[in-house]
């Protein structure tokens, strides 16, 4: 249900904001007139954002703001009985605002398969300077605190270490980095010839710790099928040669642990020659 109301309000905020750019696009060419660039510029950059946040699955509701912030702007001033267009109007903001904020409240975070759970359930602050202030479920606390200290434990400054796929604030939280090209690995940052060389470059100098995150599969076919037209990507590539490392005989799994919903993030590290 709630699927299909997010569904909705896209589809309205990109129809309303389709309409008023024709609308005022024809009455600017007919008309030459400045009046109607202001109407004309916000469809224009309401277009732009819903289009630029529909390929992220954390932001592609937030490109409906400008477009349904138009119709209901619209809908306020619609001339009716005992102004019934504007009290619909403004009872619909209401219900909007207290609807997403309740809704932010019981899902505050979604990414590819990786939730969190209600606000009102997580009581425990996040162990770091960085992340002062904090306040997270105990497993994901957990999380935080293991690897940083598996990392620090086994490494030192000036050592690499490698995530994958998308999960870079290690390497901030524990000032190691790879000695890759990239920071960030994800389908729709990293292109297939450069992944391609990620994945030459860690079999050749491999990482003192590797860690990695099982994302559902669902999440690899959906963005090649965005990004690949659904041929296999180039971070299949670097998923094989995590892998491949990791049962190199040359690596010891140090953790194995549960990321909501249902994921696994593993961290090897190397062994002592």
């Amino acid at each position: 249900m709630l699927f299909i109301y997010y569904r909705v309000l896209l589809i309205s905020g990109f129809t309303g904001s389709l309409l008023l750019f024709c609308i005022y696009l024809f009455k600017i060419i007919r008309e030459k007139k400045a009046l109607y660039f202001d109407i004309f510029i916000i469809s224009t950059i309401s277009l732009g954002l819903l289009w630029s946040t529909s390929t992220s699955a954390a932001v592609g509701d937030m490109g409906m703001i400008l477009g349904l912030g138009l119709l209901l702007g619209y809908l306020s001033f619609i001339p009716s009985y005992f102004n019934l267009s504007k009290i619909a109007s403004l009872i619909l903001c209401a219900f909007l605002i207290l609807f997403c904020a309740s809704q932010k409240y019981i899902h505050p975070y979604y990414w590819w398969g990786l939730t969190q759970p209600d606000i009102r359930t997580t009581s425990t602050p996040l162990d770091s300077k960085y992340l002062d202030g904090f306040i997270v479920s105990e497993q994901t606390a957990r999380v935080y605190s293991e690897v940083t200290s598996i990392v620090e434990r086994y490494t030192k400054p000036g050592d690499s270490i490698y995530t994958f796929s998308n999960i870079p604030i290690f390497y901030l939280l524990t000032d190691r980095y790879p000695n890759t090209f990239a920071i960030v690995s994800w389908f729709d940052v990293l292109p297939d010839n450069l992944a391609a060389d990620e994945a030459r470059h860690i079999r050749e100098s491999p990482p003192k710790v590797i860690i990695y995150l099982d994302v559902p599969e669902f999440a690899w076919e959906a963005h090649e099928q965005m990004f690949r037209n659904g041929e296999m990507s180039g971070q299949r590539m670097i998923k094989e040669a995590i892998l491949y490392l990791a049962s190199s005989g040359n690596y010891e799994l140090e953790a194995k642990l549960d990321v909501p919903d249902g994921c696994t993030l593993s961290v090897w590290r190397m062994l002592e020659e």
